[in-house]
């Protein structure tokens, strides 16, 4: 460039217009007799377009790693802030801040701040003299309302229909009743020979599959006030505690209960505790057949499906662990 001559300032951002009309204002006044070679040209905005490229990925990587970043943070608060009520929900009485924090193994600021947060929105309550923690009201009432919209037999139905389908006998969902099991759902078994089990139907917790299903869950506390020897219904009935407990022992260990002409002679039963997520069984699923078809491969392929189904409903009702 010659003295006294100086170089037009160019354009920050080149496309095919600005950079072919920045050479050519160059070359005019820098008395050039040619443009730049088209290979430079080309080059150049080569070198712009990827420069552009560059940054934009830059800013989204930039923006993809503050959107995960975000969207962890409040997924381990709300799951935090669960388990702060679920530890509230335990305890009978008022509980101090360290007592909650080391339960949930968490910081006492971070305890804190969770527990303000609930309180604020009317979840958690402090009790003045000594600051310490409890539920409220408003805890039970979102309880009530959620117990409201739950049918076992909504939620039970396709899991009933699949047992049914695997088996071809009368498929059935049971409930806990004043001690005794109740029939409230059923489908009926397709074959010529099969048993009659109604709705509404009831029977003892010793002696039908139905009921030591739910003795699996809690053995203890559903025997509880009650006296040997257990009423017998067949020869067959189980009426020790000693032989009761040695059954619930072997369902425990193949995952499902069973009953020959324990109830009614003729008639066998096999079903699997329904679990919710504290692990008590909100309810029992199960079949009831003809005792002539309940031996063998029959048999097996029964229990298979009534395990398999009673851990896809405790599953689809919230509980992970069985």
């Amino acid at each position: 460039m010659l003295s006294g001559q100086r170089e037009p300032e160019r354009p920050a951002r080149f496309n095919n217009h600005t950079l072919v009309l920045s050479l050519t204002t160059w070359a005019i006044v820098n008395g050039a007799t040619a443009l730049p070679k088209p290979t430079i040209v080309a080059e150049r905005m080569r070198q712009e377009r990827g420069q552009r490229f560059d940054s934009g990925l830059r800013d989204r990587a930039c923006y993809d790693k503050t959107k995960n970043t975000l969207e962890t943070r409040v997924s381990e608060t709300a799951e935090k802030a669960i388990k702060v009520l679920e530890l509230l929900s335990t305890y009978d009485a008022p509980v101090r801040l360290v007592d909650l924090s080391l339960g949930l193994k968490m910081n006492k600021s971070t305890t804190y701040r969770l527990l303000e947060k609930m309180r604020q929105l009317g979840y958690v309550r402090q009790d003045e003299p000594n600051g310490r923690y409890m539920l409220t009201v408003r805890m039970w009432e979102v309880g009530v309302r959620a117990f409201r919209r739950f049918d076992m037999r909504f939620w039970a139905r396709p899991y009933l229909e699949k047992i049914h389908q695997a088996t071809n006998e009368t498929t059935v969902l049971a409930v806990l009743d004043g001690g005794e099991v109740v029939i409230v759902d059923k489908i009926d078994s397709l074959q010529a020979v099969q048993t009659f089990s109604p709705l509404g139907s009831r029977s003892p917790l010793h002696c039908s599959s139905l009921g030591k299903a739910f003795l699996m869950t809690n053995l203890d506390r559903l025997l509880l006030g009650r006296t040997e020897p257990l009423q017998a219904f067949t020869p067959n009935t189980v009426t020790t505690f000693a032989k009761l407990r040695q059954d619930i022992a072997v369902a425990l260990e193949d995952g499902v209960a069973v009953a020959f002409d324990e109830y009614r002679e003729g008639v066998s039963g096999v079903s699997a505790p329904v679990h919710g997520v504290e692990g008590v069984a909100l309810g029992a699923i199960g079949i009831t057949l003809p005792t002539s078809r309940a031996k063998g491969a029959p048999l097996a392929k029964a229990k298979a499906a009534v395990r398999e189904g009673a851990i896809e409903l405790s599953r689809a009702l919230g509980r992970s662990e069985i």
